[in-house]
C-alpha cells in the first residue's frame, strides 16, 4: 500500500474498436486496475505512471487521454493546480487569529425581560468587550441588576455569550382549586376555603370548585389556602377513525438539498437548490463547521417528494385491532391508573366513515 502511495498513478481512458481483442491484453500486461469499460469503444482504468507510457506505446492507433493523477509524487502538481485554494485557506487562518483577539457583537440569552437591562448596564458602566474577562463582565452584570439570579459569560467566536436567568418572585396570592377534567362531583369535604359546587353537580375542565377564601360573621372575607378532598366521577374516550379506502402520503424516493453557509448571522453560500415538487416534506439540520475563531455554521434543508397513496382496508378483519386501538386511547388517559367502574363501546357511521368509540368511567381524588 505504501509503495502504491508513493508511485505515480494515473486514471485514463481509452477510445476505439476491438477493445476485447486489442485493449485488454495489454491493460492486464500492464496490472491495470478498476477498469471500466463506459461504452462498446470507451475504457476507463487505473495504471502507474510506467504503465501508461507502455499502454500509449502498444496502442498508438487508439485515442488516450488522463482524466486524474494520485500518489505523492504529484503533490506539486496538486498543490500548484490549487494554489487559490490553499491561498484561502492560509488567509482565513490567519484572519481567524487576529479576529479572535476582537469581540463584535453581544448575545443575551435567557429571560428575555432582562435584554435591554443588560445592554444598558455595560453602556453605562463603559465595559469594553474586547478587554474585559468575562469575570469582570459576569461581576458587572450581577452587582447592578438586582433581578437577576445567575449569569454566565462566554466567548464564541467574535460573539460574546451572556446567558442569565431572572429572580424568581414568590406569588403570596392564593388560587381556587379548579376542577381538572369534565366530571361530576361524588364526594366533597371541604377543610378551608369556600365551597362552589355539590355532590352531583356536573362541572367542566377548568371551573371553580373551591374558592381561596372564608366568610366571618360580619361578611367579610380573608384570603386562605383552599383544601379540601374531592372525588368524582370521570370519563374517557378513546376515538379512531376506520374508512374503506384511505389516502395516505407517502415519500416517493426523490429528494432535492439546499445548503447554505453563514458566517456571523449573515449568507454567504447556497447552491440555490430550489424545491420543485407539489407536495413535499421538509428536514433541517444545522452544524457549525468552526466555534474557535469565527463561528461559521451549515444550514442543510431536504425536501422529500410525497405522493398520494390509496389504501383498502377490511373492516371485519381490522375490527379487533380498531376496538384494542381505542380502548388503548381511552385507558392512556387513566394517568393514575384508578379501577375502572364501568366501559361502553360504540360504533358511529357518519356517510362512509365509521367511528370506533370506547368510553370509561372512573372515580378519582381531585
Amino acid at each position: 500500500m505504501s509503495k502504491l502511495l508513493m508511485s505515480s498513478l494515473l486514471e485514463i481512458s481509452i477510445k476505439g474498436l476491438n477493445v476485447e481483442r486489442v485493449v485488454f491484453p495489454v491493460l492486464i500486461e500492464s496490472c491495470a486496475y478498476d477498469i471500466h469499460r463506459e461504452n462498446f469503444d470507451f475504457i476507463t482504468c487505473k495504471v502507474t505512471s510506467k504503465a501508461y507510457k507502455n499502454i500509449k506505446q502498444k496502442l498508438k492507433n487508439y485515442e488516450i487521454k488522463i482524466i486524474d493523477r494520485f500518489g505523492l509524487c504529484y503533490l506539486p502538481y496538486f498543490l500548484l493546480k490549487n494554489i487559490g485554494i490553499f491561498a484561502g485557506v492560509f488567509i482565513c487562518l490567519v484572519m481567524n487569529f487576529v479576529m479572535s483577539f476582537f469581540t463584535f457583537n453581544i448575545k443575551v440569552v435567557g429571560d428575555g425581560n432582562l435584554y435591554n437591562d443588560v445592554y444598558t448596564v455595560l453602556n453605562e458602566k463603559n465595559v469594553d468587550i474586547s478587554k474585559a474577562t468575562n469575570d469582570e463582565i459576569k461581576d458587572v452584570i450581577e452587582n447592578n441588576l438586582e433581578n437577576v439570579s445567575l449569569v454566565s459569560v462566554a466567548k464564541k467566536g467574535t460573539t460574546l455569550v451572556i446567558s442569565i436567568k431572572e429572580k424568581t418572585i414568590l406569588d403570596t396570592q392564593f388560587v381556587p382549586i379548579y376542577a381538572p377534567d369534565n366530571m361530576m362531583i361524588t364526594s366533597i369535604k371541604v377543610l378551608q376555603g369556600t365551597p362552589v359546587v355539590k355532590v352531583g353537580d356536573i362541572v367542566k375542565k377548568g371551573d371553580i370548585l373551591v374558592e381561596p377564601y372564608i366568610t366571618s360573621g360580619d361578611n367579610s372575607q380573608m384570603s386562605v389556602q383552599p383544601n379540601a378532598e374531592i372525588y368524582a366521577d370521570v370519563w374517557y374516550s378513546g376515538v379512531v377513525k376506520y374508512q374503506n379506502i384511505e389516502k395516505v402520503s407517502v415519500r416517493s424516493g426523490k429528494k432535492q438539498v439546499l445548503c447554505e453557509y453563514f458566517m456571523f448571522g449573515k449568507k454567504i453560500y447556497s447552491n440555490n437548490t430550489k424545491c420543485t415538487f407539489d407536495v413535499f416534506e421538509q428536514e433541517c439540520t444545522q452544524s457549525y463547521l468552526t466555534n474557535m475563531f469565527i463561528p461559521i455554521y451549515m444550514k442543510k434543508t431536504t425536501y422529500y417528494e410525497c405522493v398520494e397513496k390509496e389504501i383498502e382496508h377490511n373492516y371485519e378483519q381490522e375490527y379487533d385491532s380498531l376496538v384494542k386501538e381505542s380502548q388503548s386511547l381511552a385507558y392512556a388517559q387513566n394517568t393514575t391508573n384508578e379501577e375502572i367502574l364501568d366501559e361502553n363501546l360504540d360504533i358511529i357511521d357518519i356517510y362512509d366513515v365509521k367511528y370506533i368509540r370506547t368510553t370509561i368511567k372512573i372515580n378519582k381524588k381531585v
